[in-house]
């Protein structure tokens, strides 16, 4: 899959690979939830931190079409700090976020709040999932590997969902299409019935 986006500085020049199924001129939520997170950590912060909290608002539909990144700090601290995003096309807010980041700090768990380890195959041994279930060019363009169940199908699953190794997707950025694909992943009613759109979001990392 190429490059969603190319960033020069604070403009951004978006392929058509980030369109959604409903309009091949308008942009599919999670690429431009990835857009922002990684606007955020290229904010410098006084200590070593990480994203601990992403809320977007998608205040429009987002074009697939060039765009102006604007970002500020609203609180800066050694322990903390508050970050807004907001993303541009033709002037005008199409996405309005915040991100929160926490102090990096080694905290050593009591024994019962170990967590045992996942046990399932890993993205090579498990199943190509065809992604012929979306017209959008962002998902198509997807390789899905299925390690339990299908993805759109009710019942207990596990997808994993592709990661590059680049800078263009760390595991915050993947976290967020997780988000916004959980109820496409282990549904418990068919999702034909059962359909929700696509709102403000917020998540904890």
């Amino acid at each position: 899959m190429e490059a969603i986006f190319r960033v020069d500085g604070n403009n951004v020049v978006t392929s058509p690979h980030a369109a959604g199924p409903w309009d091949p001129t308008m942009q599919h939520g999670s690429p431009a939830a990835a857009l922002v997170v990684w606007a955020a950590e290229n904010i410098p912060t006084q200590v070593a931190m990480r994203v601990a909290r992403v809320t977007v608002d998608l205040m429009r539909p987002v074009p697939v079409a060039p765009l102006t990144i604007e970002s500020e700090v609203l609180r800066e601290g050694r322990k903390i700090q508050l970050c807004a995003v907001r993303l541009l096309a033709q002037g005008v807010v199409a996405v309005s976020a915040t991100v929160l980041k926490i102090k990096l700090q080694a905290n050593e768990l009591p024994p019962e709040a170990a967590i045992e380890p996942v046990a399932l195959p890993g993205p090579d041994q498990s199943r190509v999932e065809p992604a012929d279930f979306s017209s959008s060019p962002f998902v198509t363009g997807m390789s899905l590997r299925a390690a339990r169940g299908r993805f759109g199908v009710p019942g207990p699953g596990a997808i994993w969902l592709p990661r590059s190794t680049g800078r263009s997707c760390l595991a915050r950025r993947c976290r967020r299409r997780c988000v916004r694909w959980s109820p496409r992943i282990s549904a418990t009613a068919p999702r034909r019935c059962w359909i929700s759109t696509n709102g403000p979001f917020s998540t904890p990392i």
